[in-house]
């Protein structure tokens, strides 16, 4: 059975993957995360909120998932793949 994702858990993903995209000089600026409503189908979001609502890397039209467990899975495969290309590029 898989752990439930808590909104703290949640929290903590959105800034490490804010500080992963700073570290990797990939950020245009804040970041907005908007928390979910599954009654009432509004999804888990991040964007740009001053450039037309544009998504950051890896999160096309803001779109984090549709339930906690979709975002927080998105973020981190997110920051892992950042992290993994960074490695594999130090190596070369």
């Amino acid at each position: 059975m898989s752990q439930r994702i808590t909104k703290t858990m949640l929290q903590n993903a959105v800034e490490t993957y804010v500080r992963t995209l700073r570290d990797h000089n990939l950020l245009m600026g804040e970041l907005e995360y908007t928390e979910g409503i599954p009654s009432s189908g509004i999804p888990w979001s991040i964007r740009y909120p001053f450039r037309n609502g544009n998504s950051p890397l890896g999160i096309e039209q803001g779109i984090l998932g549709h339930t906690a467990r979709e975002a927080y899975d998105r973020l981190h495969t997110i920051i892992r793949v950042l992290n993994d290309i960074e490695a594999h590029s130090e190596s070369l």
